[in-house]
């Protein structure tokens, strides 16, 4: 998300951080946006951090994704009041996000953002799943913070094939890969 984001124009720094160190950062980039990505294992680290940053600053726009919110937007939303809520793929819609953000509209029409007024959820009808991963952006040491050691990840595919019980990926992907 963070390529897709620089891509089309955006400042992007990636950190990894928790709610006793995120305020460093804050401060250090002037964050108009703070996006987060999670897991079901590290969703209480993200939500910490979330409540954290909601309670200490009326800036930034707060946006959660990963699988846990993408199943779990209700009580994600119910827990931290974020802003945002990606469900599914982020790579194509939080560049829109951003651009609406930058054109004044906080109340966009993007399938699979998901944000919370007057009582509803808007745009939750679906998630939203690339059909072609072959025109995603690189991913290049200058997303991250100086700080951070970088290991550049080649992706081939998405999904998976199998359709274990304890597992979101195939629910995610609906069984189906995205092959390149």
């Amino acid at each position: 998300m963070a390529a897709a984001a620089k891509e089309a124009g955006h400042k992007v720094t990636v950190v990894i951080a928790d709610r006793d160190i995120i305020d460093r950062y804050i401060c250090r980039y002037q964050l108009g946006v703070l996006a987060i990505s999670c897991v079901t294992a590290t969703y209480p680290i993200a939500r910490d951090l979330l409540i954290h940053v909601k309670q200490k600053y009326s800036a930034p726009k707060t946006i959660i994704g990963g699988h846990h919110a993408t199943f779990m937007y209700k009580e994600v939303y119910e827990d931290t009041k974020v802003d945002y809520i990606c469900r599914g793929e982020g790579e194509e819609v939080f560049p829109q996000l951003l651009a609406e953000l930058d054109s004044g509209n906080e109340t966009p029409d993007i399938m699979g953002m998901v944000y919370h007024q007057n009582s509803s959820f808007w745009n939750d009808e679906q998630i939203v799943i690339m059909q072609n991963i072959e025109h995603l952006p690189k991913i290049t040491r200058d997303l991250t913070a100086p700080e951070f050691s970088f290991s550049p990840k080649i992706v081939s595919s998405r999904g998976c094939p199998f359709n274990c019980s304890f597992c979101s990926i195939s629910a995610f992907y609906s069984l189906s890969m995205s092959e390149i």
